[in-house]
């Protein structure tokens, strides 16, 4: 299959010529397909980049129970991990959050390399690692949130966080409130409820996903 354009600005093929791009497509057996809203992949299904919309990596406990463990954003790779370490498929479901345009690619193919292992294979090995780094990063921080004592603890280390990555105290959430009560481990209706008492104590102001804070939490002191 030929290149997407947005497959060229994918982190996974940074510094890649189309050229690369498309013979590495080709090797992994690639397919391009849509998800519509609430359409799912399971683990085993599950290697690829998305190009358009938004994907949640969620799990299930015997109870019914759903946790997210991860929001997919478009230009991501989804699935690696799992591919790397041969995760069976029920660890796993991918959940379209919105209509979704994405590329899957068999896993042996695309991490197996070529003969003669080229420079392509090399470039793109390297730029997974960097990616899992950075995701291995990202649960850290996560634990992080999760650890804080109270659920106001957990808002404010978050929404912090989400300051400093955006440089500025205005930034956006690309969470609706359940998937932000799902990723922090807390209950909807009371995430709400204190995220309300709060901007109304003056802590911090919001509107949907666009959130300001104010200096007050910024300088509040965290603990584990």
């Amino acid at each position: 299959m030929e290149p997407d354009v947005r497959l060229l600005e994918s982190p996974v093929f940074r510094e890649f010529a189309a050229e690369e791009v498309t013979r590495l497509l080709e090797c992994a057996g690639a397919r391009q397909l849509r998800l519509e809203k609430g359409g799912q992949l399971s683990g085993g299904q599950a290697l690829g980049v998305l190009l358009s919309g938004s994907l949640s990596m969620t799990r299930y406990d015997a109870f019914g129970n759903r946790f997210l463990l991860e929001n997919i954003e478009p230009g991501e790779v989804f699935g690696l991990a799992a591919a790397l370490t041969g995760a069976p498929e029920e660890e796993f479901t991918l959940l379209a959050c919105s209509p979704c345009e994405l590329v899957l690619m068999h896993p042996g193919k695309f991490l197996g390399g070529c003969e003669t292992c080229c420079i392509s294979h090399r470039k793109l090995y390297f730029n997974l690692m960097r990616m899992l780094a950075e995701k291995n990063l990202g649960m850290i921080r996560k634990q992080y949130h999760m650890a804080q004592r109270t659920l106001r603890r957990k808002l404010s280390s978050f929404l912090s966080e989400q300051s400093g990555l955006a440089k500025s105290r205005r930034f956006t959430v690309r969470m609706d409130r359940q998937e932000l009560a799902d990723y922090l481990g807390v209950d909807r209706s009371a995430l709400c409820a204190e995220l309300s008492r709060m901007k109304k104590e003056g802590l911090l102001d919001y509107y949907r996903h666009d959130f300001c804070l104010k200096d007050t939490l910024l300088e509040e002191p965290f603990e584990l």
